[in-house]
């Protein structure tokens, strides 16, 4: 009976190492692919993006190797910094009074992204361009249903009623659309300037690129999003001065470059001037 029971205590353990290193033979796949289906979730369902993210972590548990995980975290310095973010918001609550605690401790909870997710994907192993891209279009083509079921509310032709034209946008607040939708124009701009490489578009993909990106644009005024046309803006002058200088020299680049410091201030009096 000792001798029976110890075999079926030793093959049920075998079995489940057995299982498990099957499993790790997938993980990089289920990181993968649930990275795709996060991305596609963050401007389409909260509650997707929150079971992506439950899922991801708990891959990440599974998978173990700990110790390479730990050698990746002190090796990659940046992720500090992206944890210090979080850790401002903890600092906080010594200046959080009691009545406002709940809301603290309920601000934290949702901002726990930010330290998870930095956590799985810094010390996993890194994606290669052709997955990256992958993981990036699928963001993008989100983001474009996201925006096209707007414009379908604000047509009628989606039955949806809404008091402010900033409610269009009902799977997501606005403001988190319009940073949304920033990300994605850049993403595509990126990714038609590299259609000489093979990690860029072809050419049939760079117009429908563009084409998207003037309809991003338009949603921005459709949605009177000022934050998101802020955003485009500074960043439009921040790469267009970077670029200025790899790509310009002499007279060229000191044009571009006063261009780029004047708008901003013409910008400036106007608002003054109307306010």
């Amino acid at each position: 009976m000792f001798i029976f029971t110890r075999y079926f205590q030793t093959t049920k353990q075998k079995t489940s190492w057995s299982m498990l290193s099957i499993y790790r033979q997938y993980s990089r796949h289920i990181y993968y692919f649930s990275l795709i289906l996060l991305a596609a979730s963050l401007p389409l369902s909260i509650y997707t993006t929150s079971l992506f993210e439950i899922v991801l972590l708990v891959n990440w548990i599974i998978e173990g190797n700990f110790r390479a995980k730990f050698r990746k975290l002190k090796e990659r310095k940046s992720l500090l910094l992206v944890f210090g973010l979080y850790a401002l918001h903890m600092a906080a609550l010594i200046y959080t009074d009691t009545a406002n605690f709940n809301y603290a401790l309920k601000d934290l909870k949702i901002k726990l992204p930010l330290l998870v997710l930095p956590l799985i994907i810094g010390t996993s192993g890194s994606l290669n361009a052709k997955q990256l891209k992958t993981v990036l279009l699928f963001f993008c083509l989100a983001t474009l249903s996201s925006t096209l079921v707007s414009f379908g509310v604000f047509l009628g032709v989606i039955p949806y009623e809404y008091y402010d034209f900033r409610d269009i946008s009902i799977f997501i607040s606005h403001i988190r659309l319009a940073l949304m939708v920033n990300f994605s124009i850049f993403i595509l701009i990126y990714y038609i300037f590299r259609s000489k490489n093979e990690h860029g578009f072809k050419t049939p993909l760079s117009i429908i690129s563009g084409l998207i990106i003037i309809w991003f644009l338009f949603f921005f005024v459709l949605l009177k999003s000022l934050t998101g046309l802020i955003i485009f803006g500074i960043l439009i002058l921040i790469l267009s001065w970077i670029y200025s200088g790899k790509i310009l020299s002499g007279f060229p680049r000191l044009f571009i470059r006063t261009v780029i410091i004047i708008i901003p201030l013409i910008v400036l009096v106007f608002l003054y001037n109307s306010i």
